[in-house]
C-alpha cells in the first residue's frame, strides 16, 4: 500500500505524540511551513514523513 493510500484511510484516527525537539529547528520548520504551503500543519508534515519511511523500508 502505498503512503498516499494509508494517509487518506488514517485521517482523523490519530494518537497523542509528544516529541522533543530543538527550538531553533521547530522556527525554522515552522518558518519552511508557512511559506510552502505543501502541508497544512506540522502534525500533517510529520505523518507524511513517517508514512514515507515506512513505505521505504517495506513495512507498509
Amino acid at each position: 500500500m502505498k503512503a498516499e493510500q494509508l494517509k487518506k484511510i488514517l485521517t482523523g484516527k490519530s494518537k497523542t505524540l509528544s516529541l522533543r525537539i530543538n527550538p531553533e529547528l521547530l522556527r525554522l520548520l515552522d518558518e519552511a511551513l508557512r511559506k510552502d504551503k505543501d502541508f497544512g500543519s506540522r502534525n500533517e508534515l510529520i505523518e507524511v514523513l513517517i508514512l514515507r519511511y515506512l513505505e521505504s523500508k517495506g513495512k507498509l
